[in-house]
């Protein structure tokens, strides 16, 4: 097959990871709070490692924002314990980087997460103006239902991801205004996606807060999520304007598009590079473990049902098979650093 015709993942867009992890001493950090210069428990044992095993500089802060790291930074995390904060990357190198780090991360058999715990990817959008921020941001509403399939129920119903897609600010046929949106989302940073810091002049990036506190110590779902998210950010920018609602037509407002249309926006309904392949694959796997949850309302196996039955029809016009064997790599060190799979 012509290598021109098949899409691949090439993209140079920077971004930046959090992976939250507990203390040692697993403490509630929300009735015995940190006092004055005390750190969580673990914090330089975890640092160590990391210095050690990246052969990078590694930074212990108290708690502050921290933006565009030159250094990997960890710091107390007020509900969890322990954030660990990459430097600034980009492409094939960064995913790795960060997957390595999580490697390292589970060498000790002291490092845990709980459901307070999530990972957290930083895009940036420094290419975007506001307008066409908007656009992009208006796009993952109509996916972002089809993304949250993806994660279990627990993270479905937390407080520290809320679903954009779910706020009375939104209705089918809401005016899409690319400024007021990344104003929108700028107001608080608990939303599955959001441009807390971007808003407040921090950085020029958006926060994705969807995946489960057990993703902080999968590198290999780290490494297709990551990649996923950067994927995602590339097509919605080259994709159009989602048009005026029109009734009958998914494509249109703030209509949430079902399985089979996401499909078509990431373009994963073409011929792929083995890279996006593998992450195809492995987000669908995912879709398909997580969507049949005993959930209420838009999120109940009812509401999901036309979307749980268009991944299966998807497996079958494919011919994809078992996806379940993507879950879980049988050698991971090839999974996470095969150059073949690198795009």
């Amino acid at each position: 097959m012509d290598s021109e015709n098949v899409l691949k993942f090439d993209s140079c867009r920077r971004f930046g990871a959090e992976i939250e992890i507990c203390s040692f001493d697993h403490r509630d950090f929300k009735t015995n709070p940190l006092q004055g210069n005390e750190m969580p428990v673990g914090i330089d044992e975890v640092a160590e490692t990391l210095m050690e095993g990246l052969n990078a500089q590694v930074v212990v802060n108290k708690w502050e924002h921290t933006h565009n790291n030159e250094s990997w930074v960890l710091k107390p995390d007020s509900s969890a314990g322990i954030e660990v904060c990459s430097p600034v990357i980009k492409g094939w190198r960064g995913i790795r980087d960060v997957c390595t780090a999580v490697e390292l991360m589970k060498t000790n058999p002291e490092v845990a997460v709980d459901d307070k715990c999530g990972f957290h990817i930083h895009v940036e959008v420094a290419d975007f103006d506001n307008r066409s921020l908007g656009k992009a941001l208006a796009w993952f509403v109509k996916c972002e239902s089809v993304f949250m399939d993806s994660v279990p129920a627990r993270r479905k119903r937390n407080k520290y991801c809320e679903q954009v897609g779910l706020s009375a600010e939104f209705q089918h046929d809401t005016k899409i205004d690319g400024e007021w949106l990344v104003e929108l989302l700028g107001v608080m940073k608990y939303y599955t996606i959001n441009t807390y810091h971007l808003c407040k002049g921090k950085r020029k990036t958006i926060e994705f807060r969807i995946i489960e506190g057990e993703g902080c110590l999968d590198s290999y779902l780290i490494k297709n999520w990551m990649r996923l998210l950067i994927h995602f950010i590339e097509m919605a920018k080259n994709a159009p304007w989602p048009k005026k609602y029109k009734e009958g037509n998914p494509w249109t407002g703030y209509l949430w598009l079902d399985f089979s249309d996401v499909m078509k926006f990431l373009g994963f309904d073409k011929p792929l590079s083995k890279g996006l392949e593998e992450t195809r694959n492995w987000f669908i796997a995912r879709i398909q473990k997580n969507i049949r949850e005993n959930l209420s309302g838009s999120l109940s196996e009812k509401a999901r049902g036309i979307c749980a039955q268009q991944v299966e029809d998807f497996i079958s016009q494919q011919g994809l098979g078992d996806l379940s064997k993507w879950l879980v790599p049988e050698n991971l060190e090839e999974a996470l650093y095969s150059k073949e799979t690198a795009l």
